[in-house]
C-alpha cells in the first residue's frame, strides 16, 4: 500500500475540493447526527459505485469511461456519458472560481486599502484564470501532482485545527448545545446532492489508474477506500466544529466567510486558494478527454487501446482554453456556492457518479447474485436522489428569490458598534438641528414682515406726500384683513385724503370727408348666413393665411 500512497493523496485531493466549505451549512440544515449518518452512507455509496465501475472496466478491458459506455450502451450511451462528464466537470470548475472570487478580494482588499473589496472580484478571477489555472491545466501527467496533493491534504488538516480553535469558545458552553440541531430532516433533500457530490471521484478514476500498467481490483478498492475515508474524516470534522463555532451566526456555503479577522485567517484562506488551484488539473483532465472524444474521436470496429489515444498539442491547448474561459464566465454570474453544488450534484453528479456505474455493471454482469441486486438498488437510490434533490434545490432557489430577507435574530459576529461606524460622524447633533430650526423660523417671520411692508409701500405710492409723514399718522391695524375700528389719531395735522384720479376724456368725433363721386353708393347688405360665415373660425383662419 505504501507504493500507492501518492495515488491515495491525489484521489483524496480530487474528492475533497470546495465541498468542505459547505459542510457547516449542511450540518445546520440537517442536524449533527443526521449529517454524520448521511456522510457515512454517502461514503459507502461512493465506494460501491467506484467498485462497480472498476470491475466493469476490468471485465470489458477498458481504461476509458467513454469507451466503457460505448461497449455497454453503444454510440448513444457514449454520447450521454460524455455530455454528463463535461457538464459535471464544468460545474466543479465553476464552484472553484466562485470560492476564489469570494475569498480573494477579502484578502487583497485590506492590503490595497480598498473600502469595497468586492470590486476586485472580476480582476481576481481573471488573473487567477490566466496566471494559475491555465498553466496548471496544460499539464499532461497526473503523477507529477502527487507531492503537491500531499501538501494540499496537510493544509486541510490545518483547516480542521483552525475551525476547532474557532469553536473552542462554544464547544464547552452549555447554552450553545441547546441551540444547535441534532436531527433536522426538513433540510435533508437539499443537502443530499451536496453530500453525494462531495464524495464523488468516479470521473477521476481512469485518469489516476490509467497511468499504471496493471491495476488489480483489490488494490484499486484499497486506494479508493483510503481516499474516501480520509475525505469523510475531513468533512465530519469541519462540518461539526464549524457548525458549533458559528451556531449563533448566519451560515452560507462558504464557512471561511465567517472566520474572525486576523493573520491566521488570511493565511488559511491563501493556502486554501492554492489547494483549489492545484485541484483544477484533476478536474480539467477528464473534462478535456470527454470533449476530445465528443468532437474528434471516431468509433472504429477495432477499438482496443482507443482509450489511451493521444490528444494533439494544438487541440489540447484549445480545449483547455475553452474549459477555463467558459467556467470563468459562468463563475462570474453565480451568486453562491451552495446553489452550484446543489444543482450540479442533484442532476449530472448523481447520474454520472451513482446511476451510470450501477447500470453499466448490471448490463455487463450476467450472474444473478447479491452483487448485481445491490447494483440495481444503487440505481434506484440514485434516481430517487436525483429527482427529489433537484426539486428541493429549485424550490429553495425560488423561495430565496421571492421571500423577504431572513435577518438573523442575533447580531453577526465581528460587526462594529454603531458609534464606531464611519457614517456616524456625518449625522449632526440634535441640539444643532434645533438651532437650525429656530433660525429657519426667524427667517420665515422676517420674510412675512417684509412682504407686509412691501404691500404698504405699494398702497402709499399713489400719495404725493412723503411716506414717512403718512406712516406716522396711520395706525398699525389700518392694513389688516379684519378692518378694525380706527383709533384716535394723535394731535397734529390730519392727513389729506387721496385725490381721486381724473376721469378720462371722451373720444372726439373726427369728421371724414367723402368724395362727391361716392356719396350716391350704398353700403352692401349682408345676410345672416354671410355674417356667420365670415365670423366662423375656419373662415378667420383662411383669412389669416391669406394675410
Amino acid at each position: 500500500m505504501g507504493t500507492h500512497m501518492g495515488h491515495v493523496f491525489t484521489l483524496a485531493n480530487s474528492i475533497i475540493g470546495v465541498s468542505v466549505l459547505a459542510m457547516p451549512f449542511c450540518f445546520k440544515q440537517c442536524g449533527i447526527i443526521l449529517s454524520i449518518l448521511m456522510l457515512l452512507l454517502s461514503s459507502q455509496i461512493s465506494r460501491l459505485a467506484c467498485h462497480y465501475l472498476m470491475k466493469s472496466a476490468i471485465i470489458e478491458r477498458m481504461k476509458n469511461f467513454e469507451m466503457l459506455a460505448f461497449r455497454t450502451f453503444g454510440p448513444t450511451g457514449k454520447l450521454i456519458v460524455e455530455l454528463c462528464i463535461i457538464g459535471f466537470m464544468l460545474g466543479t470548475c465553476v464552484a472553484f472560481f466562485v470560492v476564489i472570487g469570494d475569498l480573494g478580494p477579502n484578502i487583497l482588499g485590506p492590503v490595497l486599502g480598498l473600502e469595497h473589496p468586492s470590486a476586485l472580484r472580476p480582476s481576481v478571477l481573471i488573473g487567477t484564470a490566466i496566471f494559475v489555472v491555465l498553466p496548471l491545466g496544460l499539464l499532461r501527467n497526473v503523477d507529477s501532482l502527487n507531492g503537491i496533493c500531499a501538501a494540499s491534504l496537510a493544509f486541510y488538516g490545518v483547516l480542521v485545527l483552525k475551525v476547532f480553535f474557532e469553536s473552542s469558545t462554544n464547544l464547552f458552553h452549555p447554552s450553545v448545545w441547546g441551540k444547535v440541531y441534532y436531527w433536522r430532516p426538513s433540510g435533508l433533500l437539499r443537502c443530499i446532492p451536496i453530500f453525494s457530490m462531495a464524495l464523488s471521484c468516479q470521473t477521476q478514476l481512469f485518469e489516476i489508474f490509467g497511468s499504471l500498467p496493471t491495476t488489480p481490483l483489490d488494490r484499486a478498492n484499497a486506494v479508493v477506500k483510503s481516499a474516501v475515508n480520509l475525505t469523510t474524516f475531513f468533512y465530519i470534522a469541519v462540518g461539526f466544529f464549524g457548525y458549533v463555532a458559528y451556531a449563533n451566526t448566519f451560515l452560507t456555503g462558504n464557512v471561511m466567510m465567517n472566520f474572525s479577522d486576523g493573520a491566521s485567517s488570511d493565511i488559511i484562506k491563501i493556502c486554501f486558494l492554492l489547494s483549489v488551484a492545484v485541484s483544477f488539473p484533476l478536474v480539467i483532465f477528464p473534462c478535456r478527454a470527454s470533449i476530445y472524444s465528443f468532437l474528434y474521436s471516431k468509433i472504429q470496429h477495432s477499438y482496443e487501446g482507443f482509450g489511451s489515444s493521444h490528444i494533439p498539442e494544438t487541440r489540447f491547448q484549445c480545449i483547455t482554453l475553452v474549459i477555463v474561459t467558459s467556467s470563468l464566465v459562468i463563475g462570474l454570474m453565480i451568486p453562491n456556492i451552495e446553489l452550484v453544488l446543489g444543482l450540479v450534484g442533484s442532476t449530472l453528479g448523481v447520474f454520472i457518479c451513482v446511476i451510470t456505474p450501477g447500470v453499466i455493471f448490471t448490463t455487463v454482469s450476467f450472474k444473478r447474485n447479491n452483487e448485481r441486486l445491490l447494483a440495481q438498488i444503487l440505481v434506484g437510490a440514485g434516481l430517487v436522489i436525483m429527482v427529489l434533490g433537484t426539486y428541493a434545490n429549485l424550490y429553495a432557489t425560488e423561495e430565496a428569490l421571492t421571500a423577504p430577507l431572513d435577518v438573523p435574530q442575533k447580531p453577526l459576529k465581528g460587526l462594529p458598534k454603531p458609534k464606531d461606524l464611519p457614517l456616524q460622524q456625518n449625522f449632526p447633533n440634535p441640539k444643532e438641528v434645533e438651532r437650525v430650526d429656530d433660525a429657519l423660523k426667524k427667517l420665515k417671520e422676517e420674510e412675512l414682515r417684509r412682504e407686509k411692508e412691501t404691500s404698504k409701500d405699494s398702497v402709499l405710492s399713489r400719495d404725493p406726500e412723503k411716506k414717512e409723514d403718512v406712516l406716522k399718522n396711520v395706525s398699525p391695524g389700518a392694513f389688516s384683513d379684519h378692518n378694525p375700528q380706527p383709533e384716535k389719531a394723535d394731535e397734529g395735522p390730519k392727513p389729506q385724503p387721496i385725490a381721486p384720479e381724473p376721469p378720462e376724456e371722451p373720444l372726439k368725433k373726427i369728421p371724414i370727408n367723402i368724395p362727391e363721386s361716392l356719396k350716391h353708393l350704398e353700403a352692401p347688405k349682408k345676410d345672416e348666413e354671410t355674417t356667420k360665415r365670415n365670423l366662423s373660425p375656419g373662415y378667420l383662419f383662411l383669412r389669416g393665411l391669406r394675410i
